[in-house]
Formats: C-alpha cells, sequence, structure tokens
C-alpha cells in the first residue's frame, strides 16, 4: 500500500545527553497496479474489468499488464470460458504518471454453479512488477420456483398424476433442478411442521 510513516529515533546518554532525529518514509513499489474490480458478477454479464497502473519511479517504464481468470480450487484458468482475450495489455508510462487498463469479459450461462472465481492482475516492466489477487462472487440471473402439488390415496388404490406445471412449461430458459416425493400417513403433521414459520411470518 502507498503509505507514509513518520519515523523517529532517540539516542541518550547516561548523563542525560541527547540526540533526537525524526523523518518521513514512504512505502511504495516503483511500479504498482489497482484493480477496479466489480462486487460480483452476473450470468451473462458483459462489463470492461479496469485497473489503473502507476509509474512511482523517476524513469520511463514500459511494459504489460495481464489479467487472468482462474478456478479456486484447481488454478485452472477460465479466460477462454470468459472471452478474455486482450490480455496482457501494454502501457508506457512517464515518470509519476498512471494509466487506465481495461479488458472486456463476458459470463458465461452456467458460470453461478461455481459460485465465485478467482483473478489474478500482474504488471511487469523490466525489473519491476506487482500484482493483486482476489475472489470474485458469480450471481446466477435465475429464479428459483417450487411447483407443488398434492394428491391423496387409499389403501391399495393406484394413480397417475400429471404435474401441469412442468409438462407445459414453454420457457426456454428453464431448467429443472429436481424432484422430490414425500409421503405421509397422517397430512395433519404437515401442518404442525408449519407452525414455526407461520409463528415467525410478519
Amino acid at each position: 500500500a502507498l503509505t507514509s510513516w513518520k519515523f523517529q529515533v532517540l539516542a541518550h546518554t547516561s548523563d542525560l545527553a541527547y540526540a533526537l532525529s525524526s523523518q518521513e518514509l514512504k512505502t511504495q513499489k516503483e511500479l504498482m497496479i489497482l484493480p477496479n474490480a466489480p462486487r460480483f458478477l452476473r450470468e451473462g454479464d458483459r462489463i470492461s474489468f479496469s485497473a489503473k497502473v502507476s509509474n512511482l519511479s523517476e524513469q520511463v517504464l514500459s511494459g504489460t499488464a495481464e489479467l487472468e481468470l482462474f478456478d479456486i480450487e484447481t488454478e485452472e484458468r477460465l479466460d477462454a470460458q470468459y472471452q478474455l482475450v486482450a490480455s496482457p495489455a501494454r502501457f508506457n508510462l512517464d515518470p509519476q504518471a498512471s494509466q487506465a487498463l481495461q479488458w472486456d469479459i463476458t459470463v458465461p450461462a452456467g458460470a453461478a454453479d461455481r459460485g465465485e472465481i478467482g483473478y489474478r492482475v500482474i504488471a511487469r516492466s523490466g525489473d519491476y512488477s506487482d500484482g493483486e489477487q482476489n475472489r470474485l462472487p458469480i450471481l446466477t440471473n435465475r429464479i428459483f420456483l417450487t411447483s407443488t402439488e398434492a394428491f391423496y390415496l387409499r389403501s391399495n388404490d393406484r394413480k397417475a398424476i400429471t404435474l401441469e406445471a412442468l409438462a407445459n412449461a414453454q420457457s426456454p430458459s428453464l431448467t429443472h433442478m429436481g424432484y422430490s416425493l414425500e409421503v405421509t400417513s397422517n397430512p395433519a403433521w404437515l401442518a404442525v411442521k408449519s407452525l414455526p414459520y407461520l409463528i415467525e411470518y410478519p
């Protein structure tokens, strides 16, 4: 981090003669890159991922900056899946100057199943380099709906059930997530199990 510090040193002898020195110190690298990442991504987004590269030295610096997208668990690169093709980007900086860089990415469908991805931004110029790595959550743009249907059977009965909400669905983006069947010999028990929810309902 670009930080200023005040450094003080005190020396003294046993007869109370002393010397005091105070100086300003600044911790910084000659080349620094600061990504401007979004708080999250959503499936289907097309965004420009931006970063600022700064030359804090007293000489001209030329080099490249690269954005990497990767799977957090396996370190597998995901650049192709997110259509990241303009990396690395080149920069040429005068002393004490900064430059904005950006990379276009497209979040593919189904990316939210991964939960989050990692990104890594690295700038290099000769013997100088700087980088930052972090996580980026991915949200789904889908709405989860639960369709339920109750039916009753007597002992030894047989019945064919058609779930109309599923059978007649016309949405091209519909994806079935799962099915469950719950059987109870006492339907009143389902009403009893719903009481805690009803008590807390506003």
